[in-house]
């Protein structure tokens, strides 16, 4: 056993003193390789919904709502289909929520967390407030819950207002509605 110990060690110290600048040199040229590559689907769904909306809702004054509320996806439906994918940015459809200041974007069917089903953008006076239905794992095999209720504020926070077992625009534009009082 004694002797099996001192083989092993041998053999480790050989392999620690091999040449490491191959070893340095292939990181290098593998980091260089991945940050030259394109974002995957999943990375570009993610910022559409979660970066370049909120940007647009928070930081233009209204514009980018007003635009929604009179019907011009122009913007929106544009922009999706140069970051995500054509067929992506077809799918993707608002409407004014009648009643309300408040106006909804729906998305193609997500597929993987945290993509999104629906965002609610709410005008509250000067200010916008952006709500999404974000898509969740199971955590059970017969797991009730299909998504999550969050929010984004001008800062760049997160806000995560807890699990939901519904599907429907419907269910989710009157959740966020209560939330608003």
């Amino acid at each position: 056993m004694k002797y099996l110990l001192i083989i092993i060690t041998l053999v480790l110290t050989g392999c620690a003193s091999t040449n490491s600048s191959i070893n340095k040199t292939s990181v290098v040229e593998n980091r260089e390789k991945n940050s030259q590559e394109e974002p995957s689907l999943s990375q570009r769904i993610y910022f559409f919904q979660h970066r370049l909306i909120p940007k647009w809702t928070l930081e233009t004054e209204g514009r980018f709502f007003d635009d929604l509320v009179a019907g011009n996806l122009d913007k929106l439906r544009d922009s999706a289909r140069e970051i995500v994918s054509i067929e992506y940015g077809d799918k993707v459809t608002s409407e004014a929520i009648d009643g309300h200041d408040a106006v909804l974007i729906s998305f193609p069917t997500p597929l993987e967390a945290p993509h999104c089903f629906y965002v609610v953008i709410l005008k509250e006076g000067l200010s916008y407030s952006y709500y999404t239905y974000e898509k969740t794992l199971s955590l059970m095999e017969n797991d009730p819950v299909i998504g999550v209720v969050g929010s984004w504020s001008k800062d760049g926070t997160h806000g995560n207002l807890g699990p939901r077992t519904y599907r429907d625009s419907a269910t989710f534009i009157k959740d966020v509605l209560a939330k608003k009082g």
